[in-house]
């Protein structure tokens, strides 16, 4: 996963040169990672747009970029309330790229850093943490 991490940063970077940057977050991050788990990335602009439509109009140059990569299938969410790029490789990997709508990153960061700490304070919150992720 590294690997395609640095892909996405590299594409992200072929893109949008410096006006933008990407970071993995969710589970591959906070340790709730499993067999089967997806890849979650977030990206975001350094000056965010003022109106949502630009920055899902920006937002779309990284997908048709994405789209015409070989071994590579994208599928654009971009009506969702956060909009997404949903990918799939030939080398298995899933992943989802969210479209952040501010460069403050805080409560992102601030989430993963409770989940951390969480598990390594009490060994039983990872086991709750899964059955509560995989209950429907």
């Amino acid at each position: 996963q590294n690997k395609f991490n640095d892909n996405i940063r590299n594409m992200v970077r072929k893109v949008y040169g410096t006006s933008a940057s990407c970071a993995p977050f969710g589970s591959s991050v906070n340790g709730l990672a499993t067999a089967g788990s997806d890849v979650d990335i977030i990206l975001w602009f350094h000056q965010t747009p003022a109106e949502r439509s630009e920055a899902v109009k920006r937002f779309r140059k990284l997908f048709f970029a994405l789209r015409n990569r070989p071994g590579m299938q994208a599928q654009a969410l971009f009506h969702a309330r956060t909009p997404i790029i949903k990918l799939n490789t030939t080398d298995g990997v899933q992943a989802d790229i969210a479209l952040q709508m501010t460069d403050d990153l805080g409560p992102v960061q601030d989430a993963i850093l409770l989940i951390q700490r969480s598990s390594k304070i009490d060994k039983r919150f990872r086991p709750l943490a899964l059955l509560v992720k995989a209950s429907p």
